[in-house]
C-alpha cells in the first residue's frame, strides 16, 4: 500500500511539474488578477477554487500549490484503497468481485433469498465461495464434502462465533451456549446446560408433556369446525405452552396472558435486532451510548424480567431432592458445580441460567413451529403422501398415544419427516460459524475469525447428490425395501423434535386445503427474514377423523 501510494504522489508531482513549469512559482501568491477576466472551474473535490488565463496557465484561488497537491495525493490514495479493499487475501476461496464498501450486496437484493444465489455461485467458484457483504469477507460452504472437511474433520477449527458487538450485549458478556465463542468454559457449560435438556426433553418426560398439552390444541382446532384457518397460531401456542411446562413447570392454558407475553418478547426481539445496530460494524462505536445501544439495553431489562422473575421464585423453593423443571435441574447442577470450588462453579451463574433458558425458548420455539407449519402445508399438498402416513400411523399405533419407540416401526413416517426437513431447509445458511484459527478447506486458507456459513438449503437441493432435488418425496429417505437410508449424504437437519406432534396431527385429523384453493399451492417460502425460511401465511381445513 505505502509503495503503490508513494508511486502515485511520485507520479502526481512530475506530471505536473513537467506539464506546467511555471506552476510553482505562480502559486507563490494567490492570484492576483481580476476573476472576471479569468476562467473558473472547481477541483473535484469541491474545496479547491482553480483559474485559467489565455487556456495555459493555472492560478489557484484558497489552496497555494502544496495543498492542491495534498488534496489530489488524497483522491489518489483513497482510490488505491478501495481498490485494495476489493481484493481477496491470499489464497482465499474464490468468489464474484465485490464492490467497494458495499461488498457483493448487490447479487442479493432479489426474490429468490441469499441461499438460492450462493447457490448458484457455487456452479460457477465451486464448493467453497467467498463473498464480501460490506467491509466483512464471508465464506461459505455449498457441498457434502466441503461441510464434513470443515466440521467435522476441522472441527474445533470451525467451531468458533463470530464477534458481534450487539450479540454480546444481550448475551452479557456471551454468557448463553448458540453464539458464545469457542472455549473450554463454554464446552462445560454446554455439557452442563445439555444435560439438564436431555433429562426433560427426551423420553417419556417429552411423551408426558406433549400429551399433557394436546387435549387443548385438539380443543382449539375442534373449534373451527371445518371451516379454513390459519394454523400458525394454534401450532405456535402449543410449542409455547410445552416449552413453558418444560422451563417452568406450569401448565398454561391456551388463553393464558403469561403465553401472550413470551410471544409478544420474542416477537419484539425478532423485530428489533433482525438487523443489528451500527456499532457492529463500525467497532470505534462500541461503548458509546448511541440510540442503538440505549435500544438494546432498554429492551435486555424486559426481555430478561419474566426469566429472572421465574429463576427468584424457583431458587426460593427449590428442594435438590425433587427437581420438577429445566430450572431445577440447572438449579442442581448449579449447586453441584459450586461445592466443587473450581473453574467450573463460574460456568453456570444466575446469568448463565437466564441465558440457557432464553436459548431454550429461541431454538425451541422458532424452529419447532416452522417445521410443524410446513409439515402441515406439505401435507394439504400432498394428499397421497398424507394417506400413506395415516395407513401407516394405523397399522402401528392405532388410538392409542403415539411414542417415540414407535419410530423404528414407522419408516414411511419419518422418510415423511425427513423430507419435511429437506424441502422446508427452515434455516438455510445454519448458525454462523467463525474460524478460532487459521485454518484450511479444500486447500484454500481461510484466516482467524472468518465468518463461515453452511448453505443448508443448498446441500438439501443439490442435483448432485439428490435426484428429482426438487420435488416432494420421501422415498428420497427410503431404500428399494422401503427401509430407512441411514445418514443419508448431504442431508444436514436442524434438529427439532416433531415426531410426536406430526403423528398425533395426522392420527386425528385429514388436513385439506380450503375450498376454492384447490389449484393454489400453498407451498410458498416467506423470505423476509434472512436467517429462517418460513411459510407464508395459508389456511386449511382440518376434519377430525372418527
Amino acid at each position: 500500500m505505502f509503495c503503490l501510494s508513494f508511486f502515485f504522489l511520485f507520479f502526481f508531482f512530475f506530471f505536473v511539474e513537467s506539464a506546467y513549469p511555471d506552476l510553482a512559482v505562480l502559486n507563490a501568491n494567490f492570484v492576483q488578477e481580476p476573476r472576471t477576466e479569468c476562467r473558473y472551474f472547481q477541483c473535484w473535490c469541491g474545496a479547491c477554487d482553480i483559474y485559467t488565463k489565455n487556456g495555459s496557465q493555472l492560478h489557484f484561488g484558497r489552496h497555494q500549490y502544496l495543498g492542491y497537491t495534498l488534496c489530489h495525493y488524497c483522491h489518489t490514495g483513497v482510490l488505491v484503497g478501495l481498490c485494495i479493499s476489493t481484493q481477496r487475501p491470499p489464497g482465499f476461496p474464490p468468489g464474484p468481485i465485490p464492490l467497494p464498501f458495499l461488498g457483493n450486496i448487490n447479487l442479493f437484493m432479489n426474490k429468490h433469498g441469499a441461499h438460492v444465489t450462493l447457490s448458484q455461485l457455487a456452479k460457477r467458484y465451486g464448493g467453497v465461495v467467498s463473498v464480501k457483504i460490506g467491509p466483512i469477507w464471508k465464506v461459505v460452504l455449498c457441498n457434502i464434502e466441503m461441510t464434513k472437511e470443515a466440521l467435522l474433520k476441522r472441527s474445533v477449527d470451525f467451531a468458533g462465533r463470530p464477534d458481534i458487538y450487539s450479540v454480546k450485549l444481550f448475551t452479557q458478556g456471551y454468557k448463553n451456549i448458540v453464539f458464545s465463542p469457542y472455549s473450554e468454559a463454554w464446552k462445560l457449560h454446554r455439557k452442563l446446560a445439555h444435560s439438564a435438556i436431555r433429562h426433560f426433553a427426551s423420553g417419556k418426560a417429552l411423551e408426558d408433556m406433549i400429551f399433557t398439552m394436546v387435549p387443548k390444541m385438539a380443543q382449539v382446532i375442534d373449534s373451527h369446525d371445518g371451516s379454513p384457518f390459519d394454523p400458525k397460531l394454534t401450532v405456535r401456542i402449543a410449542i409455547y405452552n410445552i416449552l413453558a411446562t418444560m422451563c417452568f413447570g406450569h401448565d398454561y392454558g391456551f388463553d393464558d396472558p403469561k403465553l401472550q407475553l413470551w410471544m409478544d418478547l420474542y416477537d419484539e426481539q425478532a423485530k428489533e435486532f433482525s438487523k443489528g445496530i451500527a456499532a457492529d460494524v463500525i467497532p470505534v462505536l462500541q461503548g458509546v451510548k448511541t440510540p442503538g445501544y440505549k435500544k438494546v439495553i432498554k429492551f435486555m431489562e424486559k426481555f430478561f424480567r419474566p426469566f429472572q422473575e421465574e429463576l427468584g421464585e424457583h431458587k426460593v423453593n427449590f428442594d435438590t431432592d425433587n427437581v420438577k423443571d429445566l430450572i431445577d435441574c440447572l438449579l442442581k447442577e448449579q449447586h453441584q458445580t459450586a461445592s466443587e470450588e473450581t473453574e467450573r462453579a463460574h460456568v453456570l451463574t444466575d446469568t448463565h441460567i437466564v441465558q440457557t433458558l432464553s436459548d431454550v425458548f429461541s431454538a425451541g420455539s422458532d424452529t419447532t413451529v416452522t417445521t410443524l407449519r410446513w409439515a402441515i402445508a406439505y401435507m394439504a399438498e400432498y394428499p397421497e403422501v398424507q394417506t400413506r402416513v395415516s395407513q401407516e400411523i394405523q397399522q402401528v399405533i392405532g388410538n392409542r398415544h403415539p411414542s417415540l419407540n414407535d419410530r423404528d416401526m414407522m419408516p414411511y413416517t419419518e422418510a415423511t419427516i425427513m423430507e419435511i426437513f429437506r424441502c422446508g431447509s427452515l434455516v438455510p445458511l445454519g448458525v454462523i460459524h467463525a474460524t478460532t484459527r487459521d485454518t484450511l478447506v479444500s486447500g484454500y486458507s481461510i484466516p482467524h475469525g472468518t465468518w463461515v456459513f453452511v448453505n443448508h438449503w443448498g446441500l438439501h437441493h443439490d442435483e448432485n447428490e439428490w435426484q428429482d432435488a426438487f420435488q416432494f418425496k420421501p422415498e428420497h429417505f427410503l431404500d428399494d425395501a422401503g427401509r430407512i437410508v441411514q445418514h443419508p449424504n448431504s442431508f444436514l437437519p436442524f434438529s427439532a423434535e416433531i415426531f410426536l406432534l406430526f403423528s398425533w396431527l395426522i392420527q386425528h385429523y385429514t388436513l385439506s386445503k380450503a375450498p376454492g384453493l384447490e389449484e393454489d399451492t400453498v407451498i410458498q417460502a416467506d423470505l423476509t427474514d434472512f436467517a429462517f425460511r418460513r411459510p407464508k401465511a395459508f389456511q386449511i381445513i382440518a376434519v377430525k377423523k372418527c
